[in-house]
């Protein structure tokens, strides 16, 4: 998938304040996740950036976070948040993903394993639609089709993502 950028904006040139400063991500059902967690030490900044996200340091009264492969475990409502501030003065963004009409699938691992993940992305919310799935595999030159139906195998689905699990 494309890489994408999350923005921050803070009231205040954090540069020059020297406040510490967290970026949270909350995926439904689960506590935030700190994915970036910043702190000054001896007037200098110091970050844990989370697995799969990229942070240049550079702060002002705003910061840009990277994710470079947007994939599913990225999606999810975000939050910047400026230690001693109050709830009041957090504002929250949702990171979806638009598949514009065709459907966007990624294969989490890409050594060959018994078990993978297939994560696809559809332009239509398939747990509304109840629309069968077939899922295409090739092998050595060999087809192999994989109809995916309720009562046969039940994907994890989230709004217009299907994450399917041991396929073939």
């Amino acid at each position: 998938m494309a890489n994408t950028l999350l923005t921050c904006h803070f009231p205040e040139d954090v540069h020059h304040t020297k406040r510490d400063f967290t970026v949270y991500k909350y995926s439904s059902d689960r506590n935030p996740d700190a994915v970036l967690d910043c702190w000054w030490l001896m007037q200098k900044l110091e970050c844990f950036v989370g697995q799969g996200y990229k942070y240049d340091g550079r702060i002002s009264d705003k910061l840009s976070l990277e994710i470079p492969r947007v994939s599913a475990s990225h999606l999810g409502t975000y939050a910047c948040q400026l230690s001693s501030y109050g709830s009041n003065a957090i504002n929250t963004c949702d990171l979806t993903l638009s598949s514009v009409g065709r459907s966007v699938c990624e294969v989490s691992s890409v050594k060959l394993k018994p078990q993978t993940e297939l994560v696809c992305y559809f332009p239509e919310d398939l747990s509304k639609t109840r629309a069968d799935l077939t899922v295409y595999h090739y092998s050595k030159g060999a087809q192999v089709r994989k109809a995916i139906k309720d009562d046969i195998f039940s994907p994890i689905t989230s709004n217009n993502v299907v994450t399917l699990k041991e396929l073939f």
